[in-house]
């Protein structure tokens, strides 16, 4: 089930062969409108909500979603893996462990990102992979980020870095992260993932 709205003609295009080829079912604002709303505290056009019970409801063909990453116990720990820094387009982030959470809360630009809760964005497991931007078909003056095939990878849990690469052999195959044929699995929880640039 995809839940979204606003797109060029390109986009649309897309999300509708996507739909049609039966890979995801659309919940789009243009499909089940019903379940999107204006809210009024937040200014437009970042103020579109989605409710997504209502958006289930609206596409009973969906099952359920698949799995993309792999649990379990870690692996070897490499190296200490408590501060996290990430050079992304114009934003500096960086993530730091705490111990009494059990997780990592996120900055962007020296600065506490906070959800509209007031609450830091944390994550349990943060994964920066190293991957190659190209310009989007369905518009070259937005950047794409090519997450099929293999590049370098970061997995960070615990408090603890484990250097390696990520592999996907297609768009429909979960991601793998490895180190000397050795799987890195992630901590069960939520999973934060920086598509940083290859080139960066």
């Amino acid at each position: 089930m995809l839940g979204w709205s606003g797109g060029n003609a390109g986009v649309i295009a897309e999300v509708n062969a996507a739909a049609n080829a039966g890979v995801i079912v659309d919940a789009g604002v243009y499909t089940a409108g019903g379940c999107y709303r204006r809210e009024s505290s937040r200014y437009a056009p970042h103020n579109l909500v989605f409710d997504p019970n209502c958006g289930r409801e609206a596409a009973p063909t969906a099952g359920a979603a698949r799995p993309i990453f792999t649990f379990g116990d870690p692996a070897t720990p490499r190296a200490d893996g408590r501060v996290i820094e990430v050079a992304m387009d114009g934003v500096k982030v960086g993530w730091e462990y705490d111990e009494a959470c059990m997780c990592y809360y996120r900055t962007q630009n020296g600065r506490a990102h906070l959800a509209s809760s007031g609450n830091q964005i944390s994550a349990t497991n943060v994964v920066v992979m190293r991957v190659t931007y190209v310009p989007s078909p369905v518009d070259a003056r937005s950047p794409e980020a090519r997450t099929e095939g293999s590049g370098p990878a970061s997995v960070f849990r615990g408090g603890v870095q484990f250097e390696g690469e990520w592999y996907r052999p297609d768009a429909f195959s979960p991601f793998v992260f490895r180190s000397g044929g050795v799987q890195i699995t992630l901590a069960p929880g939520t999973t934060f993932v920086e598509l940083a640039r290859a080139d960066a």
